[in-house]
């Protein structure tokens, strides 16, 4: 079975880019905050 794993869709990339990343900013920058440097 062949799933396309080597291809890059750039619209469902800048979807990601767009919408999904922005949400998970908050997230990571308290994520970082609170681990010990």
């Amino acid at each position: 079975m062949i799933h396309g794993y080597y291809t890059v869709d750039p619209e469902s990339l800048w979807d990601t880019i767009e919408c999904d990343i922005p949400e998970l900013k908050p997230w990571i920058e308290k994520y970082l905050q609170e681990q010990p440097e």
